[in-house]
């Protein structure tokens, strides 16, 4: 399992590092973005059931320069139930296309409302596609790679 973890890291990184990046067009002034939530992946099994992989929602990223953004909305989380979040991403590497997010999300009975994890996105003139990555913390949870796509309005 930890060898499909690396292995996903590792071509998320191949591919931003070698493919996206040199087309990139980053902004450098503040910009605005209509998120929408798509699918996530779980490396572990859930104790009774399956995971909910289908987190349809939308949210909305403002994002101040390069390195710092926010976000928020609202989708179908995990354990189906309807989650409203607030994140804080900061994305010092890789021109702005690698770094860490955390924040709030309501929706989790057992890990309580603090999310946090790695980001990776990348981020064209007008769409971006993002993956957050929320590790194992404790032997109760269980990681997760969620999948979102952008498209930046103003």
């Amino acid at each position: 399992m930890k060898a499909l973890i690396i292995g996903m890291l590792v071509w998320s990184a191949v591919f931003i590092g070698l493919v996206a990046l040199p087309t990139c067009a980053r902004a450098e002034e503040p910009s605005w973005h209509l998120q929408v939530h798509g699918v996530s992946h779980h490396f572990g099994d859930k104790a009774v059931g399956k995971w909910n992989e289908k987190n349809l929602g939308a949210g909305v990223r403002y994002q101040h320069n390069e390195t710092w953004g926010v976000q928020a909305g609202s989708f179908r989380n995990s354990y189906d139930v309807q989650s409203n979040y607030a994140v804080i991403d900061f994305t010092p590497l890789l021109g702005g296309s690698v770094g860490v997010f955390g924040g709030y999300a309501s929706g989790y009975k057992i890990e309580g409302p603090l999310i946090g994890g790695i980001l990776l996105r990348w981020q064209g003139e007008r769409v971006s596609i993002s993956a957050r990555i929320i590790p194992k913390v404790r032997k109760e949870h269980t990681a997760v790679i969620a999948f979102e796509a952008g498209w930046r309005f103003k």
